[in-house]
């Protein structure tokens, strides 16, 4: 048995009673060991400002916070600053969906969409993607705060134990388990931010490897995260926030917006995928023990951006037809239905299509989802 696949007594004996007394997995976590709580503010007057953000605890040269890999981890800490809005948001929605109150429903949605615009802003101005417009195509990204060519220097210390070829058969720790343990690494995708937005929109992820994966790691999020997410869940699902928000044209409008900024969120992770993992290394495996396989990030994106076209018709089409003239015969109406179904289906499926080839094809593009952004602030 080489070193890799053993733990000694004197570093595993500490480990579960860390996690009995912090509620964390014993092994370095996302929230609980590398970015949530993993900060201090140079100034504490200035608050939680970028620039006044330094890691604590760091790898290759993490500690310098003009490094590549102090600018991967700040960026989600300064992505969570902007979560208040996403749960207070959340909180007046679910409590105002299950009263029917109409117009506190559409201020929790405005407030969804606002703090989600604002997390996907300091994605876009600090990690960042910045376009070169030609045609209708756009160009590679341009990272500020954290160099695609830097990642692989620090990515190494973060892999996990589970599914990495390095420990294919887990590591014993002397003194708490005589049989192997194997634990996930450290993954952005562990945050709880987009997860909770699943849940409260009832947003159905399909059926693949990598989303029973996305569900293992929900236990290793941070206790009250997890206790959190389930109680969005069970009450969107109790209340049916879905079905209360496509039931008003402005509701509707906002639900859409949400889910376009939760789409707009997923595309510019799977750009981050390309641009920093599968440009730069040939490893298989992510650092949480998922596969890199390009089938399954933009399948995902493809079954939201779907998603978001179909209930966008489907709304239109039930908005129309209750404005239909009472007069017309009501296989009119069934007629009119029927075309704009087929209208929006072909529609998605071409959205679907346009997809694949941007991803077979490599090209940075951004498919558009069609949406009217008539967007209703304040109405």
């Amino acid at each position: 048995m080489s070193f890799l696949d053993d733990r000694p007594r004197i570093v595993t004996r500490s480990n579960p009673c860390l996690r009995d007394s912090a509620g964390f997995k014993p092994f370095m976590e996302y929230a609980g060991s590398y970015a949530l709580f993993n900060y201090r503010l140079k100034d504490p007057a200035k608050g939680l400002e970028y620039d006044n953000l330094q890691l604590i605890r760091a790898f290759e040269a993490g500690l310098d916070p003009s490094s590549s890999e102090a600018g991967f981890v700040l960026v989600h800490i300064a992505m969570v600053k902007e979560s208040g809005a996403l749960v207070k948001g959340a909180a007046d929605m679910l409590d105002s969906c299950a009263g029917r109150d109409r117009e506190r429903f559409n201020d929790g949605l405005r407030t969804l969409v606002g703090g989600l615009s604002k997390v996907n802003a300091v994605m876009n101005s600090e990690y960042t993607l910045v376009y070169c417009c030609a045609m209708t195509n756009l160009s590679t990204a341009m990272w500020k705060r954290s160099k695609p060519n830097g990642y692989t220097s620090f990515r190494t210390f973060i892999f996990g134990i589970t599914s990495q070829s390095m420990f294919p058969n887990g590591v014993i720790y002397e003194g708490v388990s005589e049989e192997p343990l194997s634990f996930r690494g450290e993954s952005g995708a562990n945050d709880s931010m987009i997860p909770m937005c699943d849940n409260l929109l009832q947003v159905a992820m399909p059926e693949t490897p990598l989303t029973d994966i996305l569900k293992d790691f929900r236990q290793y999020r941070p206790g009250n995260h997890r206790e959190f997410l389930e109680a969005v869940r069970d009450s969107a699902e109790q209340s049916g926030v879905r079905e209360f928000a496509t039931g008003d044209s402005v509701s509707a409008a906002l639900y859409l917006q949400a889910l376009d900024q939760v789409r707009d969120f997923r595309w510019r992770h799977w750009c981050f995928t390309r641009e920093y993992i599968l440009k730069h290394t040939s490893h298989p495996t992510a650092t949480g023990g998922s596969p890199i396989v390009t089938a399954s990030l933009p399948g995902i994106y493809s079954k939201l951006c779907r998603l978001t076209l179909i209930s966008g018709s489907q709304t239109s089409s039930r908005l129309c037809l209750r404005r239909w003239p009472r007069h017309l015969s009501t296989a009119s109406r069934s007629m009119a239905s029927t075309t704009s179904w087929r209208l929006q289906t072909r529609n998605a499926r071409r959205c679907e299509r346009r997809w694949k080839s941007i991803v077979a094809n490599g090209v940075s593009q951004r498919p558009e989802t069609g949406l009217s952004r008539t967007a209703l602030d304040g109405q």
